[in-house]
């Protein structure tokens, strides 16, 4: 599994419907694993961005493909980055 790391901000449409979003977190949680991901945290920031979350997909298609039916919602926009854990970039460091 592949970690990815969201970061975001609510739109404007995003920001009227706050209520309703705040309790769409156990839906996301579904979708996520129906994707087959797993949500590993979810963080609401003060700051350059309103929320992160970190979660895991088996690979960058099922990532991008979860990340475009949320976009199409337009309640928020997001900055995705892949991560790796340490012993990943252990091992990819070895091969410079």
């Amino acid at each position: 599994m592949s970690t990815y790391v969201i970061l975001a901000n609510y739109t404007e449409q995003g920001a009227k419907r706050i209520r309703e979003i705040g309790k769409a977190t156990e839906q996301w949680k579904d979708d996520i694993e129906k994707a087959g991901g797993k949500l590993v945290s979810f963080y609401s920031l003060m700051g350059s961005y309103d929320f992160v979350v970190i979660v895991e997909y088996p690979n960058d298609e099922s990532a991008l493909q979860r990340l475009l039916t949320l976009a199409m919602r337009g309640d928020f926009k997001t900055t995705t980055c892949k991560a790796f854990s340490s012993e990943e970039y252990a091992k990819i460091v070895k091969r410079i």
